[in-house]
């Protein structure tokens, strides 16, 4: 909800630097961030908690970078519970040309505004002794198509990505 999401931003401002303002919420961004590990330097500018401000820019890669960052944290497994998974809640829709047990391998957080369709998530291994996780972010801009046809050629994307 990017309400609640734009009140946690602020709120994390006002904890972390004693100011919810939004310099002082993206200062607490970035500390977090570098708590994380993560570089700041590149990758992403986020001018607010919503997301739906056009002057945020994030990469796909500053995504997947973030992912691998909370993978490695003593969180995660909570983190990845908070994650909807393909074909249930806002993902109902989504993924329906996968088997029940690939969707149920597939966390994964989707956004969106007019022209705007990202998602990115985690596919887990089939056997985790057997392999990697993959992390993975699907973003598209200025699509002129429209958002279920967009939406099925990610879906075609993330199940090419899940037979790997």
């Amino acid at each position: 909800d990017n309400l609640y999401a734009e009140t946690i931003y602020r709120l994390l401002g006002k904890i972390l630097t004693g100011s919810a303002s939004y310099d002082s919420s993206y200062v607490a961004e970035h500390l977090v961030l570098r708590k994380l590990g993560m570089d700041v330097s590149y990758g992403a500018q986020v001018v607010d908690g919503s997301g739906l401000s056009r002057h945020n820019y994030i990469s796909p890669d500053f995504f997947c970078r973030f992912l691998r960052a909370m993978a490695h944290t003593d969180i995660f497994e909570d983190y990845l519970q908070s994650l909807p998974q393909a074909g249930e809640g806002t993902l109902k829709n989504r993924l329906k040309n996968l088997s029940f047990e690939q969707r149920r391998r597939i966390f994964m957080k989707s956004g969106s505004m007019n022209g705007v369709l990202c998602y990115s998530g985690y596919v887990l291994p089939e056997n985790p002794k057997d392999g990697d996780m993959i992390y993975f972010s699907i973003m598209t801009n200025n699509c002129t198509a429209g958002s279920r046809e967009t939406a099925s050629i990610i879906d075609k994307i993330i199940g090419k990505i899940i037979e790997y």
